[in-house]
Parts: C-alpha cells; sequence; structure tokens
C-alpha cells in the first residue's frame, strides 16, 4: 500500500492517480474530504487529519510499503520554519513506528544550506530529521522554482502591465520546472522502488533559463512581445507581499530565499543531467499560463 500525503496538491494529486492507474493500492491524505472525492471514486482510501499530527500520520502508515511526504504550504502560520519542523517531526515519528520502506519526498533547491535559505529552510531540516531513520529508503526531491508559480503574478500583469514581484534579478540562471514533472519522477520512483539509503535528486526543467528568458518567452504567447522582467526591490516585495495579508516572517523568508538565488547558493553542487533534466519547456508553460492570463 502507498500513501500519499498533500494529495489535492499539484503534485500528490497527479502521484495519486498514476499509482491508482498501475493498479497499486492507494491512501491519500488531506485536510478536506471534499477535495479527495474524486480521488476517492478512482479507487482511493481517503485519511482526513493534520500533518502536524504524529498519532494520526502513524495509523495511516500502518501497512504501508511507499510514501510520498511533504510539507504543505501553510500561508496563515507567523512562524514557518516552526510549521515545517512540526510537520517533519510527526512524518518522523509516524515512520518510525511504520513497516515503510521507501520514502520519496518533494524538497528544494537550496535544502543543502544549513542557513539563510528563507522558506526552504525547514526542508533542510527536514532532510536532517529524515537521517534518523533507520532501515528506510529515503529520496529527496530537489525541485527548482515552479512555473506555476508566475500565475501570482497575473493580476499585476493585467492591472498595471508589470511582470514581476519576486525580489530576483533578471539576469540568474535558474531551474525552472512544471509540478507535473515532479509528480511524473516521483510517481516512478514509487512504483520501481529504485533507490536505497538516503540520498537526494534534483528535478531540474528542461534547461537553466534567467527571469528576463522567462518574461519574453511569456509576453510572447499572451501577445505582449518584448515583457519584461521587473525585480523588485527587497522592501517594496516585503511590503507587497505583507500587503496581500502574507504574515511577516513568511514574507521575510520569501526575501531572503530570493537573495540566496541572486547571490546563486540555491545551486551550489547541482550538475545537470540527463536524469535530472525534464520535459516541460518555458514555451510548454507558457502557453498555459496565456489560457489562465485570457480566462
Amino acid at each position: 500500500m502507498y500513501v500519499i500525503t498533500g494529495a489535492t496538491g499539484h503534485t500528490g494529486s497527479v502521484i495519486a492517480h498514476t499509482l491508482l492507474k498501475a493498479g497499486k493500492s492507494v491512501t491519500v491524505v488531506g485536510r478536506s474530504a471534499d477535495k479527495l472525492e474524486e480521488l476517492k471514486k478512482a479507487g482511493a482510501q481517503v485519511a482526513i487529519g493534520n500533518l502536524e499530527d504524529a498519532a494520526f500520520l502513524t495509523t495511516v502508515f500502518k501497512g504501508a510499503k511507499a510514501v510520498y511526504a511533504l510539507i504543505p504550504p501553510n500561508f496563515a502560520t507567523d512562524q514557518f520554519r516552526a510549521y515545517q519542523n512540526r510537520v517533519a517531526d510527526a512524518l518522523v515519528l509516524a515512520l518510525k513506528a511504520s513497516p515503510v520502506t521507501h520514502v520519496v519526498t518533494l524538497s528544494s533547491f537550496g535544502a543543502h544550506l544549513p542557513a539563510g535559505a528563507g522558506v526552504v529552510q525547514g526542508l533542510h531540516d527536514m532532510e536532517q530529521k529524515f537521517k534518523t531513520l533507520t532501515g528506510t529508503n529515503v529520496l529527496h526531491l530537489r525541485a527548482g522554482f515552479f512555473f506555476e508559480n508566475f500565475y501570482g503574478s497575473i493580476g499585476l500583469l493585467k492591472q498595471a502591465g508589470i511582470f514581476g514581484g519576486f525580489p530576483i534579478e533578471g539576469n540568474i540562471p535558474m531551474s525552472f520546472v512544471h509540478t507535473r514533472d515532479i509528480a511524473e519522477k516521483a510517481a516512478n520512483h514509487l512504483l520501481a522502488l529504485d533507490f536505497t539509503g538516503q540520498g537526494h535528486d534534483y528535478v531540474a526543467g528542461d534547461r537553466n533559463y534567467t527571469l528576463n528568458e522567462v518574461s519574453g518567452i511569456i509576453g510572447a504567447a499572451i501577445g505582449k512581445p518584448g515583457l519584461s522582467w521587473t525585480r523588485f526591490p527587497d522592501a517594496d516585495a516585503y511590503q507587497g507581499m505583507v500587503g496581500m495579508g502574507l504574515p511577516a516572517d513568511l514574507a521575510k523568508n520569501y526575501v531572503e530565499f530570493c537573495n540566496r538565488a541572486n547571490e546563486g547558493k540555491l545551486t551550489d553542487g547541482f550538475n545537470r543531467t540527463a536524469a535530472n533534466t525534464t520535459k516541460t519547456s518555458a514555451a510548454d508553460f507558457a502557453r498555459e499560463f496565456a489560457a489562465a492570463y485570457q480566462a
């Protein structure tokens, strides 16, 4: 039996459907029964609960052989890293009490940094905590910047013609990845159970792009040729996020993460290979973005 946490999200939902289509027994975990109804109809068992609850997870993991583990976003907490650690602690406690032999996690570029990584600092903590699991094979998928993050720029783009928001320089080469490619890689590993020990792999998109490049590609797709990236100053980005309702601590962590991107530290130790290169290009995503923009 497989357990998929975050099953209502972009990666978990796709992974669950892939495993079900392969004839596997799947339990999906989430906070909303309504949002999991489609997976239930597809044949999944449903477990409703909180990933910070180790007792709940211990019950769910009974009889499981493999787990897809992640820390869901939480835009309400005013202590984001502490929240990440609570989820990681609960996962580790439950896994230690379970028969699970294989775990794939959703991690991130930057999770190698012991400090200063902003919103992904808790993923560094998670990777370290998972090292205490003995006899469990763990693969951390360190994913690049989600293409889907750009959907948050649609409002500003329509209202002011500005494509930007993140305080990242437009000329920094970065890995951008579609969440469905992360899901495909995770599902393939879960089906094959082809990893041993503990380690990480990258999910790095089809190639590196700068934000200037991505802006031009998206601009062409939405009828705005020459669209350029606007890099907001740190203070403006912070105030904008707080103004949209993000807790100050979370906004601060986003800015810190972007600072590390500008310094090139998120990609320390990364080497692109055929194995960590995925198929969805910026042009592919731009067509999806255009459909959302024009809706």
